[in-house]
């Protein structure tokens, strides 16, 4: 999988690469994640993107996930940031949101970070994009399998969010339209 950010200077910026070998076109990276703070001896992260679709409904890619303790989840942020150059982080709580904000290395390059807390979480908006086919587990399935309840909020988190706050893309310009000049006819 590459990812590459690109910033048009007139148009919207969007992400491109390849995932399983198709080239595809995303217009936003979300990064789910849920902190092994508490009583959690374990974090996970996932990342999802969703597809560049203006006139359809959104369609989600899970490209990576990791679990892991602390040391784990803060090298894995890092390195998915400078890697997959996600723009957001939707966290379960909000004491995960400040402690996110604490971690170098996050606010890398020239892409924005936004951390923001997801709303009541829940499985039915996963199950009902899964059973539509808008969202795609394959590459993570390893990772939600083994970690089970974590796996499913920091993935809940992400798609709660995302279908709360639906991605806004430019609208087309418009072109000059050919033909005469005006005040030319009858010459």
């Amino acid at each position: 999988m590459i990812l590459g950010w690109r910033k048009n200077p007139v148009g919207e910026s969007y992400y491109l690469g390849k995932v399983k070998g198709a080239d595809r076109k995303f217009i936003r990276l979300l990064c789910g994640v849920v902190l092994p703070i508490f009583d959690r001896p374990r974090g996970v992260v996932i990342v999802v993107a969703e597809s560049y679709r203006p006139s359809a409904p959104m369609d989600l890619v899970a490209l990576a996930a990791k679990a892991g303790p602390w040391g784990e989840i803060e090298a894995t942020l890092v390195k998915y940031r400078r890697d997959l150059k996600f723009d957001h982080i939707v966290t379960d709580t909000a004491e995960a949101r400040y402690m996110i904000r604490r971690i170098p290395g996050l606010n890398y390059g020239e892409i924005p970070l936004l951390i923001n807390t997801a709303p009541k979480t829940g499985r039915q908006r996963v199950d009902s994009l899964v059973s539509e086919g808008r969202l795609h587990l394959d590459t993570i399935q390893r990772i939600l399998d083994a970690e089970g309840e974590l796996g499913l909020k920091a993935l809940s988190a992400a798609v709660t969010w995302a279908s709360e706050h639906p991605a806004v893309y430019q609208p087309k310009r418009k072109q000059q339209p050919e033909g005469r000049p005006l005040g030319t006819v009858g010459l």
